[in-house]
């Protein structure tokens, strides 16, 4: 078991509530998959959160359904559905009928009991990349020559250079190659 704090072991172990709006996870917006602090197991995707006005990240549906459990729920004087990780046994919540999408279900979960993993961005490529990717394209205009004249300010021909021309390669697209000074 992963080394939890006292409140996710309260939680998770003992089936203890956290604070309703005091959850790290309450108004979390970021795109990404939330799993069992305890186990590691996915239990809900951002994609099926929403905001709701009870304190607890909510939830429309688990990220796969044979991945929590639902237990009957007795305490506190009145009748729930409990929502365990169906890996570990952690406690992770209640689940409600009164859910605004089209599920109906409002998952009720405690910050306490997720670990966020975000979603991992689109790596730019790299320069290997390029490189790999256009390498025949270089190769190609590297053989290549310009010509290029050289001329220095003026109008005599005493002014421009001997030998008045020179080669040079060209490693960019479509570009005029000028080299006056």
């Amino acid at each position: 078991i992963k080394e939890l704090t006292p409140l996710q072991a309260s939680v998770t172990q003992e089936g203890a509530t956290e604070r309703p709006f005091t959850g790290i996870y309450y108004q979390h917006r970021a795109k990404g998959t939330y799993h069992c602090i305890v186990c590691g197991q996915l239990l809900f995707t951002s994609e099926a959160k929403f905001d709701s006005p009870c304190g607890w990240p909510s939830f429309d549906a688990p990220a796969e359904r044979e991945h929590v459990v639902f237990i009957q729920d007795y305490s506190h004087g009145m009748h729930r559905i409990e929502v365990r990780c169906a890996n570990c046994n952690a406690h992770l919540g209640h689940i409600f009928p009164d859910g605004p999408t089209a599920t109906g279900n409002r998952y009720c979960i405690n910050s306490a009991s997720l670990d966020f993993h975000a979603e991992q961005k689109e790596k730019k490529p790299r320069a290997s990349h390029f490189l790999s990717t256009y390498s025949p394209y270089i190769q190609l205009l590297s053989t290549r020559t310009v010509t290029i004249q050289n001329t220095r300010s003026g109008t005599g021909s005493e002014n421009q250079r001997s030998p008045s021309v020179r080669s040079r390669n060209l490693w960019h697209f479509g570009a005029r190659a000028t080299n006056r000074r």
